[in-house]
């Protein structure tokens, strides 16, 4: 399925004096991205929904602050997205909104709410 291929890249980071604790990630250092995986299981047609996430979610995630990336993929069986953002509090405010999108736009597709994990990126290795 077409996605757009963008590469998040590192993301810099300032000195941990100047960083709150509550945004600072493993040993000490700013929190360099996080994590939302949502993953719906009960899925009539995989491939509509990945389509429909393409043009509509991809959209809402571009024009959020701190959006690093996004990727839909099947998850056999069902369909998923990741979410990468800067930080914690971006990605719970933008959650709020994929979820309204989310039921409004593939409540014909979907049966249930989707499973939920989330969390701080602790390493990320590209090429």
């Amino acid at each position: 399925m077409p996605v757009e291929s963008a590469r998040a890249g590192p993301c810099p980071r300032r000195d941990a004096a100047t960083v709150p604790s509550s945004q600072r990630g493993l040993l000490g250092r700013e929190a360099a991205m996080y994590l939302v995986i949502r993953k719906f299981s009960r899925m009539r047609t995989v491939g509509e929904a990945a389509r429909r996430a393409e043009s509509g979610i991809g959209k809402l995630m571009k024009e959020a602050t701190g959006f690093r990336g996004y990727y839909i993929f099947d998850a056999g069986g069902g369909v998923a997205g990741s979410v990468l953002f800067e930080t914690r509090e971006a990605a719970e405010a933008a959650n709020k909104k994929a979820l309204a999108w989310i039921r409004g736009s593939l409540s014909d597709l979907i049966d249930g709410d989707p499973e939920v994990i989330a969390g701080e990126v602790l390493a990320a290795i590209t090429p």
